[in-house]
């Protein structure tokens, strides 16, 4: 007596090939959010280069009163 027939399942798509239609689009838009996130980092950079600098001429200010502008 001849076994039953094992089923068959057809291999599902390559993570590569479902994908292949978006790689451009999504590589448009990582460079795009590239971009964005260097120019965000620039301004966030210079603000809190500010922030610094105020803080040392405020301490400054202070050390200068407390010791009487010595």
């Amino acid at each position: 007596m001849a076994g039953a027939p094992i089923p068959t399942a057809t291999p599902a798509p390559s993570p590569a090939s479902s994908l292949g239609g978006l790689q451009l689009p999504l590589s448009g838009m990582f460079q795009q959010l590239n971009s964005e996130t260097e120019n965000t980092a620039v301004g966030q950079f210079a603000i809190l280069h500010d922030i610094g600098d105020a803080i040392r001429d405020r301490v400054v200010q202070f050390l200068q009163w407390v010791s009487g502008g010595r």
